[in-house]
Protein backbone atom coordinates (compact mmCIF):
# COMPACT_ATOMS: atom_id res chain seq x y z
CA UNK A 1 0.00 0.00 0.00
CA UNK A 2 1.34 3.40 -1.08
CA UNK A 3 0.85 6.54 1.12
CA UNK A 4 -0.17 9.57 -0.56
CA UNK A 5 0.76 13.11 0.98
CA UNK A 6 -1.53 16.26 0.35
CA UNK A 7 -2.02 19.56 2.34
CA UNK A 8 -5.34 20.66 3.46
CA UNK A 9 -5.49 24.54 4.58
CA UNK A 10 -6.17 24.90 8.16
CA UNK A 11 -6.02 28.73 8.12
CA UNK A 12 -5.62 32.05 6.28
CA UNK A 13 -3.60 35.01 7.69
CA UNK A 14 -4.30 38.35 6.08
CA UNK A 15 -1.50 40.18 4.67
CA UNK A 16 -0.90 44.06 5.87
CA UNK A 17 -0.90 47.10 3.62
CA UNK A 18 1.74 47.09 1.17
CA UNK A 19 2.54 43.22 0.25
CA UNK A 20 2.39 42.36 -3.41
CA UNK A 21 3.20 40.41 -5.81
CA UNK A 22 5.27 40.37 -8.86
CA UNK A 23 4.76 38.50 -12.14
CA UNK A 24 5.50 38.26 -15.63
CA UNK A 25 2.88 38.04 -18.15
CA UNK A 26 2.72 38.07 -21.85
CA UNK A 27 2.55 42.16 -21.55
CA UNK A 28 5.62 42.37 -19.05
CA UNK A 29 5.46 43.11 -15.66
CA UNK A 30 2.43 43.04 -13.03
CA UNK A 31 2.10 44.07 -9.58
CA UNK A 32 -0.70 42.79 -7.97
CA UNK A 33 -1.66 43.20 -3.81
CA UNK A 34 -1.55 39.75 -1.89
CA UNK A 35 -4.43 38.92 0.01
CA UNK A 36 -2.03 37.10 2.51
CA UNK A 37 -0.74 34.19 4.02
CA UNK A 38 -2.40 30.25 3.95
CA UNK A 39 -1.54 27.66 7.11
CA UNK A 40 -1.59 24.35 5.44
CA UNK A 41 -1.10 21.27 7.38
CA UNK A 42 0.11 18.15 5.69
CA UNK A 43 -2.17 15.22 5.35
CA UNK A 44 -1.17 11.27 5.01
CA UNK A 45 -4.28 9.18 3.30
CA UNK A 46 -3.49 5.83 3.24
CA UNK A 47 -5.45 5.08 0.50
CA UNK A 48 -7.27 7.07 -2.13
CA UNK A 49 -10.59 6.85 -0.26
CA UNK A 50 -9.39 7.50 2.95
CA UNK A 51 -9.89 10.83 5.19
CA UNK A 52 -6.29 10.93 5.80
CA UNK A 53 -4.34 12.08 9.11
CA UNK A 54 -2.06 14.78 9.77
CA UNK A 55 1.80 14.36 9.84
CA UNK A 56 2.12 17.09 11.49
CA UNK A 57 3.85 19.22 9.56
CA UNK A 58 2.52 23.04 8.70
CA UNK A 59 3.77 25.34 6.42
CA UNK A 60 2.63 28.76 5.60
CA UNK A 61 2.75 29.74 1.90
CA UNK A 62 1.75 33.13 0.17
CA UNK A 63 -1.69 32.92 -1.43
CA UNK A 64 -3.40 34.95 -4.78
CA UNK A 65 -7.19 35.71 -5.68
CA UNK A 66 -7.98 33.80 -8.34
CA UNK A 67 -11.36 33.03 -10.11
CA UNK A 68 -11.59 29.84 -8.00
CA UNK A 69 -11.30 32.03 -4.84
CA UNK A 70 -8.02 32.53 -2.50
CA UNK A 71 -5.02 29.64 -3.60
CA UNK A 72 -1.36 29.15 -2.54
CA UNK A 73 0.71 30.21 -5.43
CA UNK A 74 3.19 27.50 -5.32
CA UNK A 75 -0.17 25.34 -7.11
CA UNK A 76 -0.68 28.63 -9.70
CA UNK A 77 -0.37 26.51 -12.72
CA UNK A 78 0.68 29.63 -14.65
CA UNK A 79 4.28 30.06 -14.52
CA UNK A 80 4.16 33.44 -14.85
CA UNK A 81 4.87 34.31 -10.71
CA UNK A 82 8.27 35.84 -10.26
CA UNK A 83 8.50 36.73 -6.28
CA UNK A 84 6.44 38.93 -3.37
CA UNK A 85 7.67 42.63 -2.83
CA UNK A 86 7.42 43.37 1.09
CA UNK A 87 5.95 47.05 2.14
CA UNK A 88 8.26 49.78 0.87
CA UNK A 89 10.27 47.67 -1.58
CA UNK A 90 10.83 49.27 -4.96
CA UNK A 91 8.83 47.59 -7.90
CA UNK A 92 11.90 45.96 -10.35
CA UNK A 93 13.13 48.53 -13.04
CA UNK A 94 12.75 47.59 -16.49
CA UNK A 95 16.09 46.39 -17.16
CA UNK A 96 15.45 43.45 -14.12
CA UNK A 97 12.31 42.59 -15.87
CA UNK A 98 14.03 42.41 -19.03
CA UNK A 99 17.19 40.49 -17.40
CA UNK A 100 13.92 37.87 -16.01
CA UNK A 101 12.81 37.58 -19.34
CA UNK A 102 15.50 36.44 -21.06
CA UNK A 103 16.54 34.18 -18.07
CA UNK A 104 13.19 32.07 -18.28
CA UNK A 105 13.79 31.98 -21.93
CA UNK A 106 14.47 28.58 -22.96
CA UNK A 107 18.30 27.21 -23.66
CA UNK A 108 18.85 28.06 -27.67
CA UNK A 109 20.24 25.16 -29.39
CA UNK A 110 23.82 25.70 -31.08
CA UNK A 111 23.47 25.79 -34.72
CA UNK A 112 25.87 23.90 -36.73
CA UNK A 113 26.99 25.46 -40.00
Amino acid sequence: MTEEYRWRTVDFRPAPDGWRTAWITRDGLEICTMPGWLIREEIEHASPNSDGQSTGYRDVIASRIDHNGIEPIETVSDASFWYILAPGEDVPTSTEVAAEIDRRKPAQATKKT
